[in-house]
């Protein structure tokens, strides 16, 4: 843009990420549960050999969504009215460790009427045992 510095238009931007932040923060829609309990299970990892904490949770207000996108970096907050009219419920897989609070791994979609999950997505979209950047081809011999 003629007449804008990067610095003012870096200010400007953050200044609306913020305020969207603000508002997303403030706004505290409630969903009516689905009547899908979550779970929880306890597994021992191999290679670390410590206990693994997974839970399944449902997300059931808006900061709870927009914390989910915040953190996995897709656009679940966008589904909250599907979700208020309920159309739609939407699932946290998370894994802990008994040092770790439990983290977010895949997001889940599920039609409430139909019982059935119509989508699931890990960090930024990707789906499950997707990579972004594949792992560099080496030959062997070559270094």
């Amino acid at each position: 843009m003629k007449g804008r510095s990067i610095d003012k238009l870096s200010a400007a931007g953050g200044g609306m990420a913020q305020r969207a932040r603000r508002a997303a923060e403030r706004e505290l829609d409630r969903v009516d549960p689905c009547g899908i309990n979550g779970f929880e299970s306890v597994e021992q990892d191999d290679e670390s050999g410590q206990a693994l904490h997974w839970r399944l949770v449902e997300l059931r207000d808006t900061r709870a969504m927009n914390r989910e996108g915040s953190i996995m970096h897709h656009c679940i907050y966008s589904y909250k009215d599907r979700c208020a009219i309920g159309d739609v419920a939407e699932f946290s897989l998370q894994v802990g460790t008994d040092r770790a609070t439990p983290s977010p791994v895949l997001t889940i979609a599920l039609d409430h009427s139909q019982r059935l999950v119509t989508q699931y997505r890990g960090k930024c979209n990707m789906r499950r045992n997707e990579t972004r950047f594949p792992p560099k081809k080496r030959e062997f011999g070559k270094d």
